[in-house]
């Protein structure tokens, strides 16, 4: 699912290093204290554009397929495609996000994938459309990092889980507005005197205002100073440890059971959900005779019972665990059994 974020009592050798919390609201800049609720908004905004941008080749195949004449091989080589880029692109644009920083990270991100979103408008063959979907899928992998560094970077320890719950939970409102509001747009509306954007216009207008974010978050960040990033202290009193501590970090997470256990259920809860983002508009559009102006109403109540789902199986893992009733494993397989059957 989109932003996922699984949280656990953490053994990693880096526990052992004292790391301020340069979050703190003591330490932060009076006016980034105050606007720091306002940069949220923008990044639940930033969330459902990226949520809009991604499911507009699915909610619209119907279209876009009776217009470049593709086949069903053709579609999910280009899903496939997007999702394999965005895989790779993971590895790397963490060290972008860092060296960018918060400030500018995350507009960067949405201008990359809102450029990459309008130049789907004057795609008119396979080859054309998967090189987009890759540059799109590339793009759009900068959300996530973007979005948790800039939240850890304005709210303490003991503000972040709430912050990325609201945030999470109202991206989420992305994929289910998307496809209520893009058949209208896209095919018009005779009771509203609409005549509607074609799927061209509906891509372009997504870059469009993806392009008004990025002014909107220059503006409210203006003057702002953001906490700089501290690396642990080690007990010998130096900071650091370059690339080896990097790699040290990495194989020690890589080789335990619970990151692996993590990557496991993801593998096979993220498949269903794909699928059902890629493939239901035009399940609902064959299966059903559904046409394209009422798709909407079904797949907005599809992807609304993926997000109570989500928010439903974080709430009862918590509580579980904070009850003392059951293991972080036993709350997790409690949460993921019913999904599976």
């Amino acid at each position: 699912m989109p932003f996922p974020f699984f949280w656990t009592v953490s053994t990693s050798p880096m526990d052992k290093f004292p790391n301020p919390d340069a979050a703190s609201d003591d330490l932060l800049d009076p006016k980034l204290r105050a606007r720091r609720w306002w940069l949220v908004g923008l990044i639940v905004l930033a969330g459902i554009l990226n949520l809009v941008d991604r499911q507009i080749i699915s909610v619209l195949k119907p279209m876009i397929q009776e217009d470049l004449h593709w086949t069903d091989a053709d579609y999910g080589k280009l899903a496939s495609l997007f999702q394999f880029s965005a895989a790779v692109a993971y590895l790397g644009v963490g060290w972008i996000v860092d060296r960018l920083g918060v400030k500018w990270a995350t507009p960067a991100g949405v201008a990359a994938w809102s450029l990459a979103a309008m130049a789907h408008g004057w795609a008119f063959t396979v080859g054309q459309f998967a090189a987009v979907r890759i540059a799109l899928g590339a793009t759009e992998s900068m959300g996530t990092p973007s979005f948790v560094k800039t939240i850890a970077g304005i709210f303490s320890a003991r503000l972040r889980s709430v912050v990325f719950g609201i945030s999470n939970g109202a991206s989420a409102l992305g994929s289910i507005i998307t496809p209520l509001v893009l058949p209208v747009v896209a095919s018009g509306s005779l009771a509203l005197g609409w005549v509607g954007l074609g799927w061209r216009g509906c891509f372009v207008a997504a870059g469009v205002l993806g392009f008004v974010w990025v002014i909107g978050w220059i503006g409210a960040t203006r003057g702002l100073t953001f906490p700089s990033h501290r690396e642990p202290v080690l007990n010998g009193g130096k900071s650091g440890g370059g690339v080896a501590r990097a790699l040290s970090g990495a194989i020690g997470l890589l080789s335990d059971r619970r990151t692996l256990g993590i990557a496991g259920a993801k593998v096979l809860s993220d498949q269903v959900y794909w699928l059902l983002l890629f493939w239901a508009p035009d399940f609902f559009h064959r299966v059903f005779q559904v046409a394209q102006k009422d798709l909407g109403p079904p797949l907005a109540i599809a992807y609304f019972g993926s997000a109570v789902g989500s928010l439903t199986s974080g709430w009862i893992s918590t509580r579980l665990i904070s009850r003392g009733s059951a293991s972080i494993g036993f709350a997790r397989a409690s949460c993921w059994f019913p999904p599976s059957l």
